[in-house]
């Protein structure tokens, strides 16, 4: 980049400033991640719109902290502050008034050499990642507390007496059973605290439907829905705002998973590739979804852990047994289906199959070719 690039980027470019960031600290914006050194106070020339920061204390020892991180839609030239808190390892909102804005924006010039730049190399790579991913869908999904957790966080439900309170079948069993050993683990069990996780911590993803089928579907009705996932892929997107795009939740979750480490995310990514994969009627309905299914899930595989398909020949690995079933679909159906859908998944599965030297066949799932 050069140095006339680099100075408007400065001015238009939006600033993240940490105060009190400890030496040593985990610190990433996207696709990238620091190690900070005794001097850094934030980033600068951070291009408008959504990004991710990501976070983990590091003890003396070298052992990190579970990760936290957070979504926000940067501004043009907008001033962000946060400032580490050492007793709960995170960061913490600093009010940013007009006045501080331009003070802190006046001083740019001499606070630069403390800010580390916008990884702008990755800047094309975060935006196939995010490019369905939307204001309002960041307001619904994140925490309420605007925090987003590698480890989930619990509070112990209020103590309820087992006095008046319905017995469980195990409990049932070892009063008839009159078993002291038994009798003994209801007792020990009966002491673990009742966890729950902090409403206000817990991510808002959309629900599934509690049944693939709809109401009032016969007994072959219900055996083509449990194949063809086209009803709760209609009734998710149906229940999503204007505003909102079901491939966006996909890649927030991804993003999550990836950057955040949140298992939670990864489960409901998962639930959602499966579903997309499965949609015999909705491909030939709305071939274009499917298209942008195809290009989003690219540009994901793309940057999953290579441990990650150190397994992709188990009979029992979703990713195989799922793109499997969605390529033979769109192959079984070729001549019905949009062209342009039918060319783009031929151009993924030839791409996996040159990047993971896969060979995807008619009825086992794809098997790694022993060059």
């Amino acid at each position: 980049m050069d140095q006339d690039t680099a100075k408007r980027l400065l001015v238009e470019g939006a600033v993240l400033l940490i105060e009190d960031a400890p030496q040593g600290l985990e610190f990433g914006i996207d696709c990238h991640a620091w190690r900070v050194g005794p001097r850094f106070r934030g980033v600068k020339m951070i291009p408008p719109g959504f990004h991710y920061v990501f976070y983990s204390a590091v003890s003396t020892e070298g052992h990190a902290a579970p990760r936290i991180s957070f979504c926000h839609v940067f501004e043009r030239q907008e001033v962000v502050v946060k400032r580490w808190n050492p007793i709960e390892e995170d960061l913490v909102d600093e009010a940013v008034d007009a006045e501080r804005h331009s003070r802190i924006r006046a001083d740019l010039r001499n606070l630069d050499r403390f800010l580390g730049a916008y990884p702008y190399e990755h800047l094309r790579k975060w935006t196939s990642l995010t490019c369905h991913v939307t204001s309002r869908l960041i307001e619904r999904i994140e925490p309420v507390n605007q925090r987003v957790c590698s480890v989930m966080q619990f509070e112990t439900a209020p103590f309820e007496s087992s006095r008046g309170k319905a017995s469980s079948p195990e409990q049932e069993a070892c009063s008839s059973e009159k078993s002291g050993e038994c009798a003994s683990r209801v007792s020990e069990e009966a002491k673990l605290p009742d966890l729950k996780p902090l409403p206000d911590t817990v991510l808002r993803f959309s629900t599934f439907p509690e049944r693939n089928f709809p109401p009032g579907s016969s007994a072959a009705e219900v055996s083509r829905h449990s194949m063809d996932r086209s009803y709760v892929l209609q009734s998710m997107v149906n229940a999503l705002h204007a505003d909102e795009k079901l491939l966006g939740e996909l890649q927030l979750a991804f993003i999550f998973t990836i950057l955040g480490h949140v298992y939670e995310s990864f489960e409901h990514w998962r639930r959602l590739v499966e579903t997309f994969s499965t949609c015999d009627t909705a491909m030939r309905e709305t071939p274009e979804l499917f298209r942008d299914f195809i290009s989003a899930l690219h540009f994901q595989l793309r940057e999953l852990p290579e441990d990650f398909f150190m397994d992709i020949t188990a009979p029992n690995n979703f990713f195989a047994v799922t793109l499997q079933r969605f390529f033979a679909a769109i192959e079984e159906d070729s001549s019905s289906l949009d062209k342009a859908l039918v060319s783009r998944a031929a151009a993924f599965k030839e791409y996996l199959a040159e990047k993971f030297e896969w060979e995807f066949e008619d009825d086992d799932a794809p098997v790694v070719v022993e060059l």
